[in-house]
C-alpha cells in the first residue's frame, strides 16, 4: 500500500463537507472531522473518522503548475492545473481513508490519481474500485458478522435512502411511498432461510384489504445477494430504484387495479373481490359491472366462485355512505395493525368527491424518481451487442425480461474467480443475435463470515446456461457435478420458456446414472412424461470432462446439440420451432 497519492485537478476545491458527502455516497465510510471550511485552505493533517474512530491523512494543495509538469513521465495531462498530495504512515486505515478521499475528489473535480504503490495513473473510476477493494479488506471479522437481515439492520442499510427522501417510510419490514391515502406502495424485504438474505419483493395492495393477500407481490432478482456482500448496498438501491419502484409509483388511482402491470407471469390482475370494490370506490360502476358478469360467465359451474361472484354483485346495490364507511373502517384498520402511524393520510374515496377534485384529494401522490442514491461506476452494465462480444461481470440479474450484468469485470478478473472458485458471469453474443448467459456458481465468497471449518473444502462448481432473444429468455440448461468425478460435469436439464410469460413450454430432465432422459412437451395435447433410455452418445453428450476458463462456449454447443437431436430448430423469439 502506498505511503502518498496524488490528484490531478483544475479549477477551486471543494469544501471538506462536499468531499465527505462524496465519500457517503460513493460508499466510504469515512468523514472529515470537522468538516467546516474549504479544502483550499486545508494544509498538513486532516482529522477524519471511520464510524466514530478517529483517523485522518496529511492533505496539502499546489497551485504551481510545476507540481503537475513533474509528473508528465507517467503520463498526466499538462492540462491539468493544480495537485494535491495525501500522505499518510504505515497504518493501514489511514491508507484506505487517503485512497477513498483521493478516490472521492477525483470524482468530485473530474481528475485523475495517482497511486505510487500502483505505480500507475488511475481514472477516476479506477481510484474509486480501488479504494474499494482496499476498504473490504479494512473490515473486520466481527463487523461482518454483524450484519444480518433484521429489521434492526435493514433500518441501517436504508438509513442513507431515508435521508434523501422524506416520501418513504421504513415500518417494520415495509419499504412505502407516504403518504398513503388508499394503496400501500412499495418494498417488502421477506426473510429466507439463510440470515444472509433478504427475498426483495414489489409490494402493492388496497388499503381495505384485510389479510395477507396483495394485488402485485412479485419477487424480484436480486442475484443471490448476501448483506454480506461488498456490492450488496450498491445493488439494493439501484434494484430498489429499477425493480421496485418504477413500477409501483405507476399505481395511484383505484382503478389501476383493474390492469395488468405486465412483467410475464408475475404481472397478475388483483384478486377478483379487490378489483370490484376498488372500481366501485372510484365511482366506476359500470365498469365493475362488466368485472363481475364476466367472471360470472367463466365460473358458472364453480360453486366456490360463485359465491363470490353473488358477494360482489350485492355490492352493486349499496348506497355510496354506507359502502364508503364499511370501506373506511377497513382502511383503518389495516393502518392500526401495519402501524402506519403518520404515514396515512385519511382520504375520501373518488366516489364521494366531484371527478374534477379527484386527482388532488384521493389519488396517491406523486413519487418522482430522483434523487436517489447514485450507483457506483461499473455497477449496472450493458450486455454486448456484436456477434462474438463478450463480456464479464459479477453477476447476472433478469430485469424486465431481459438480462442485466451487474458489477462489471474485466477478462483476468472473471478468470482469477473462476481459479479460485468464486462466482461470476460469462456474457456473448451469438451469431444468431440472441444472447448466450453463462452463470459460474459455487456460493462461497472469501467475504462470507461462515467459512467452512473443512481446511480441504473444494467449492464446487455449478452452471447455468440461458439464451435470451429480444421478448425475453428462451432456454436455460443446468450442470453440475457428476457424481464420484470431481472434473467431470453433468447436464441435468434443459427447458424451453415461452419468450413473454415465462411458461415452460418443454422440459428434459437427465437421469445419468439411471441412464435415463424423461421429455415434458406442453406445446400441444396430451401433455404426457416420455422417458426414454439414454444412448452411449446421450451419455457422451451430458456427461463430459469440465471445461476450462476458456472453453464455457462448450456448454452452449452440447446445449445446442441437444436440442437439434430432440427436433429443435432455430431459438426465436416466436418461441422456439419443433
Amino acid at each position: 500500500m502506498s505511503m502518498e497519492t496524488h490528484v490531478f485537478f483544475s479549477g477551486k476545491l471543494p469544501t471538506k463537507a462536499a468531499l465527505s458527502r462524496a465519500m457517503k455516497e460513493l460508499g466510504f465510510p469515512f468523514s472529515i472531522t470537522p468538516s467546516t471550511g474549504s479544502l483550499e485552505r486545508q494544509s498538513g493533517f486532516m482529522p477524519m473518522k471511520l464510524r466514530g474512530e478517529e483517523s485522518g491523512v496529511e492533505f496539502d494543495v499546489y497551485s504551481d503548475h510545476a507540481a503537475v509538469e513533474e509528473f508528465a513521465d507517467i503520463g498526466v495531462d499538462a492540462g491539468f492545473e493544480r495537485r494535491a498530495s495525501l500522505r499518510w504512515g504505515g497504518d493501514f486505515q489511514e491508507a484506505v481513508a487517503g485512497m477513498s478521499a483521493a478516490a472521492a475528489l477525483a470524482k468530485l473535480m473530474n481528475g485523475v490519481v495517482f497511486d505510487e504503490a500502483e505505480d500507475r495513473l488511475l481514472s477516476a473510476d479506477d481510484a474509486i474500485a480501488l479504494a474499494r477493494r482496499n476498504l473490504q479488506e479494512l473490515v473486520k471479522p466481527e463487523d461482518v458478522k454483524r450484519l444480518g437481515t433484521r429489521p434492526a439492520d435493514l433500518k441501517r442499510y436504508l438509513k442513507p435512502l431515508l435521508k434523501q427522501r422524506s416520501d418513504l417510510v421504513l415500518i417494520g419490514r415495509l419499504l412505502l411511498i407516504r403518504p398513503v391515502r388508499h394503496i400501500l406502495r412499495g418494498a417488502f424485504f421477506q426473510r429466507t432461510s439463510d440470515k444472509y438474505e433478504f427475498q426483495v419483493v414489489r409490494y402493492i395492495r388496497p388499503l381495505f384489504e384485510l389479510g395477507e393477500s396483495a394485488f402485485f407481490h412479485a419477487e424480484i432478482d436480486f442475484g443471490l445477494c448476501p448483506v454480506w456482500d461488498p456490492d450488496f448496498l450498491a445493488l439494493l438501491f439501484d434494484a430498489l430504484d429499477e425493480d421496485i419502484f418504477s413500477d409501483v409509483a405507476k399505481i395511484g388511482k383505484l382503478d389501476d387495479f383493474d390492469r395488468d402491470l405486465g412483467n410475464g407471469h408475475q404481472g397478475f390482475i388483483a384478486r377478483f373481490e379487490a378489483t370490484v370494490a376498488a372500481l366501485l370506490l372510484a365511482g366506476n360502476r359500470q365498469r365493475a359491472r362488466e368485472v363481475i358478469e364476466r367472471r360470472d360467465a367463466q365460473t358458472r359451474d364453480d360453486g366456490y366462485w360463485q359465491h363470490l361472484v353473488n358477494n360482489q354483485r350485492a355490492l352493486l346495490d349499496r348506497d355510496t355512505a354506507s359502502l364508503c364507511a364499511e370501506f373506511r373502517s377497513r382502511e383503518s384498520k389495516v393502518a392500526n395493525f401495519l402501524q402506519l402511524g403518520h404515514a396515512w393520510e385519511p382520504s375520501p374515496f373518488p366516489i364521494e368527491v366531484p371527478e374534477a377534485e379527484r386527482a388532488q384529494r384521493c389519488d396517491e401522490p406523486p413519487f418522482p424518481s430522483r434523487p436517489w442514491i447514485a450507483p457506483p461506476p461499473r455497477l449496472v452494465n450493458e450486455t454486448p451487442m456484436q456477434p462474438g462480444e463478450v463480456r464479464f461481470a459479477g453477476k447476472g440479474l433478469r430485469r424486465k425480461g431481459g438480462v442485466t450484468l451487474a458489477v462489471a469485470l474485466t477478462r483476468e478478473e472473471a478468470e482469477d474467480r473462476h481459479r479460485t472458485r468464486q462466482d461470476y458471469v460469462l456474457a456473448m453474443r451469438l451469431p444468431d443475435n440472441n444472447l448466450l448467459v453463462v452463470h459460474h456458481w459455487t456460493r462461497w465468497s472469501p467475504h462470507d463470515p461462515e467459512q467452512p471449518r473443512n481446511p480441504h473444502y473444494i467449492p464446487r462448481r455449478r452452471f447455468l446456461l440461458e439464451i435470451y432473444g429480444t421478448r425475453g429468455r428462451l432456454m436455460q440448461a443446468g450442470f453440475g457435478k457428476l457424481v464420484d468425478r470431481d472434473d467431470f460435469l453433468e447436464m441435468g436439464s434443459l427447458t424451453i420458456f415461452e419468450p413473454v410469460d415465462q411458461g415452460t413450454i418443454w422440459y428434459a430432465s437427465n437421469d445419468i446414472d439411471e441412464r435415463i432422459k424423461s421429455i415434458y412437451d406442453y406445446r400441444a395435447p396430451p401433455y404426457e412424461r416420455e422417458k426414454r433410455q439414454m444412448t452411449d452418445a446421450d451419455l457422451s453428450l451430458c456427461a463430459f470432462p469440465e471445461p476450462g476458463f476458456g472453453g464455457l462456449n462448450e456448454l452452449w454447443q452440447r446445449a445446442h446439440e441437444y436440442l437439434q437431436r430432440e427436433g429443435f430448430g432455430k431459438l426465436g423469439d416466436n418461441v422456439a420451432s419443433g
